[in-house]
């Protein structure tokens, strides 16, 4: 079983089925209890999920694309608001990166949101603006 999996089954307690059933239907739990610890200003246990399940300790590309891949549809699930959230946490005065990760992640996903597939001199002007 690959670490990822078994990140994915520790962390949601879910079966090996349950994991692949999850991940087709594009629900990532771990995402939505993220989100929850963000809300409630649980910031240790977010850190504790990346720092414990970073990228870095997989052994292989695919898996680590894959945890990738559940980190981008976290940051998918942030909303304007979450960014107040992101600030207080940079306030709490902790030395982890994952606030300013996280904020300009979602920034840049919302630029390229706004700005779409075109080149630039065939996007509007309004999308550039915002």
């Amino acid at each position: 079983m690959s670490n990822f999996i078994k990140f994915y089954c520790s962390k949601v307690g879910l079966s090996v089925v349950g994991v692949f059933l999850s991940l087709a239907t594009n629900i990532c739990y771990s995402d939505n209890d993220n989100l929850n610890f963000l809300r409630s200003q649980d910031y240790d246990k977010i850190e504790f999920n990346y720092n414990e399940n970073s990228s870095s300790n997989f052994s292989d590309q695919h898996e680590k694309n894959n945890y990738l891949s559940a980190h981008n549809l976290f940051v998918s699930k942030l909303k304007e608001s979450d960014m107040v959230s992101l600030d207080e946490w940079i306030l709490s005065g902790g030395q982890n990166y994952l606030p300013y990760l996280l904020k300009g992640m979602y920034f840049s996903n919302e630029g390229w949101k706004a700005r779409g597939t075109s080149y630039r001199n065939k996007t509007p002007e309004e999308n550039i603006a915002i």
